[in-house]
């Protein structure tokens, strides 16, 4: 069945708008929720512990989870105590929460003028707020800039080649 509303358009139970398909369940009317029981373990896996946190801070139910990740309820459930989580399920349960996984190399591994760029770049902040923000669009942004510093790295080796 299929049913626009003001937020979307439902069909299957699911709402799909612009932002998130959730789950519509009984007990929730609308954007009204009732306060979360989740709690955060303190022996979990630290991947796990952020999925329980963010699934309390934004009202998310295991249920509603298990359908906007496709992680079966009872493997996020074994996350709380028995065993730590695969890759692919954080990825997929951090992904159904507005998140996302990456990479970052330890300081000591970075090449010395990146480090130095760093430092540099750090000396122009003036308190964790703003550079949370400017880690965030780094973060964000890391791909474009990837692929446009891997281009610019062909372009001069194609050069030296010419030159030679």
């Amino acid at each position: 069945m299929l049913q626009v509303t003001a937020t979307g358009v439902q069909h299957a139970g699911m709402i799909e708008n612009d932002q998130i398909a959730r789950v519509r369940l009984p007990h929730t009317h609308g954007n009204e929720r009732r306060p979360s029981k989740i709690t955060v373990p303190e022996k979990a896996h630290p991947f796990a512990k952020l999925v329980f946190a963010e699934m309390r801070r934004q009202g998310i139910r295991y249920p509603e989870l298990e359908a906007l990740s496709g992680v079966l309820l009872c493997t996020t459930k074994a996350h709380r105590f028995d065993n730590a989580p695969g890759l692919a399920t954080i990825e997929a349960n951090l992904g159904a929460l507005g998140w996302t996984l990456v990479p970052v190399p330890k300081i000591d591994r970075l090449p010395p003028h990146v480090v130095e760029a760093l430092d540099e770049i750090g000396e122009h902040f003036r308190n964790d707020q703003e550079t949370y923000g400017a880690a965030l669009l780094a973060a964000a942004t890391f791909p474009e800039r990837a692929r446009r510093d891997v281009a610019a790295l062909r372009e001069r080796a194609e050069a030296k080649r010419a030159a030679a």
